[in-house]
């Protein structure tokens, strides 16, 4: 009777059985890598061989058993490529698993991870991704990388390897976490912004060791030393606020033509996009109560956590909260705090999105940075989001959204709110009866006069409550 050991098996084959599978013995090797430990193939083989020896490798002979290793599982959980495995199989014999993951991890720090060049191959045209594979395979370029990598490690200051210096169609970037491919070319249609700003461009960034994906922040800075880091450290020092940093550093940038401009980069982790793409896209499902509550809960408590800190954010609209799915759960992000500002410093001009501005915004009263002002954008960024699910009489008592979001010219934005006692006593929404529900959160952040109005924290308190409940 044939005796085999099946380590962690894999469900993407047929199933190597014995005589006896209730006395086969599973282990847990190699994190989720299929390997099958066996003296003889299984009784299928003889009539599917080809299958099986497609897909299942051995490692070696040992004490008359043969270790074999799922190559679809390679790719998956390694990430070197099954043809990456197969010549490391040839070229050397391994007598356990551990041997050959050690072996796989040191050929994937000279090479490219599958999952990069699947992405490089998605993200490039033809030409570009095979010209950027080739090269990152050239034993110049690798040399040159290593020796950036070994600066960077010192320091901790990542490094820009440019298009004039390695030939390649893309910049690496060198950091301490790996080596990026920044996909930011000026010209060429592949590369396009993920997020565009007053100051700054996002653009993706794909590291080539492990395959994941970044948010590659480039920001102008003009004759201000004083904010070359800023940027970085405020957002290095927000948590989870907003998006983490990748890695711990960031690098500048000089033009060549005007040394007194420089541009400040960095890493943040790469989200699946914004509010306003996750509803109109239907990326999540806010016909959901609790899944609604729980999303403008987060919203509120992030505004929040930004103003105990000291702050007011200033521009709270649908689009600077980015989202993404971790564990089949929304999770969300705040970001753009270029126009943030300290918590009662005078005001020299007024900022943000019009759409959202708080009446005292539009009418030039407010002086002094509050957040009460990022109360009524919060207010206005839930009404805009949860529109379609929020009770129509609710809506209908006021004539506000019908009226106010048909102003396309700011200076009729202006004039909507000239009067803001009329506009209290005329657009003012109606106080809903049930006092645990989203649109009661919404008719406090949107009162018109600030001293009603609920502060962020207020807000997040009471979707925590409704949440709890619902």
């Amino acid at each position: 009777m044939a005796s085999t050991t099946i380590l962690n098996n894999a469900s993407l084959l047929p199933q190597i059985e014995t005589m006896e599978p209730k006395h086969t013995n599973r282990m847990q090797i190699l994190g989720n890598l299929s390997v099958a430990m066996l003296d003889t193939p299984p009784s299928w083989a003889s009539c599917f061989g080809f299958i099986f020896n497609l897909f299942w490798k051995p490692l070696s002979d040992e004490n008359g058993m043969t270790l074999y290793v799922n190559l679809n599982s390679v790719e998956k959980r390694l990430g070197i490529s099954s043809s990456q495995a197969k010549l490391l199989l040839q070229r050397n014999e391994f007598n356990s698993a551990d041997a050959f993951q050690s072996a796989a991890k040191e050929h994937l720090d000279s090479t490219i991870h599958v999952k990069a060049e699947k992405s490089l191959r998605k993200h490039l045209s033809s030409t570009d991704a095979t010209n950027m594979l080739t090269g990152l395979n050239h034993h110049i370029i690798q040399t040159n990388i290593q020796l950036l990598q070994h600066q960077v490690n010192q320091d901790g200051i990542p490094r820009h390897y440019q298009r004039r210096e390695s030939g390649l169609p893309r910049t690496l970037l060198v950091t301490q976490s790996g080596v990026y491919v920044l996909l930011n070319r000026k010209k060429g249609k592949d590369d396009r912004p993920i997020g565009q700003g007053t100051y700054k461009k996002v653009y993706k960034a794909i590291n080539i060791n492990t395959g994941e994906k970044a948010a590659y922040y480039s920001i102008e800075v003009r004759n201000n030393d004083e904010a070359l880091t800023s940027e970085f450290q405020h957002f290095n020092s927000l948590g989870d606020i907003t998006c983490r940093p990748v890695t711990q550093a960031y690098s500048l940038k000089h033009n060549r033509k005007n040394l007194s401009e420089v541009k400040i980069c960095y890493l943040m982790t790469k989200m699946k996009g914004d509010l306003i793409s996750a509803v109109d896209r239907h990326l999540v499902n806010f016909e959901r109560k609790k899944v609604r509550i729980n999303a403008a809960k987060q919203m509120a408590t992030l505004v929040a956590h930004y103003n105990e800190r000291g702050c007011v954010h200033r521009d709270i609209k649908p689009d600077n909260f980015l989202f993404s799915i971790i564990d089949n759960k929304i999770v969300i992000r705040l970001i753009d705090f270029g126009l943030a500002i300290r918590k009662h410093v005078r005001i020299a001009a007024q900022a943000g999105s019009f759409m959202y501005a708080s009446p005292q915004v539009l009418n030039d009263t407010l002086d002094i940075a509050d957040e009460k002002d990022d109360s009524w954008q919060l207010g206005m960024t839930l009404a805009r989001l949860f529109y379609d699910q929020l009770d129509q009489q609710f809506l209908s008592s006021s004539r506000y959204f019908d009226t106010y979001t048909s102003l396309s010219d700011p200076r009729q934005m202006f004039e909507f709110w000239e009067n803001i006692e009329t506009a209290a006593r005329q657009w003012q929404f109606e106080e809903p009866e049930n006092k645990h529900s989203l649109e009661y959160v919404i008719y406090k952040l949107l009162q018109v006069n600030p001293e009603d109005r609920w502060t962020p924290a207020e807000a997040a308190h009471a979707l925590a409550e409704i949440e709890r409940r619902s």
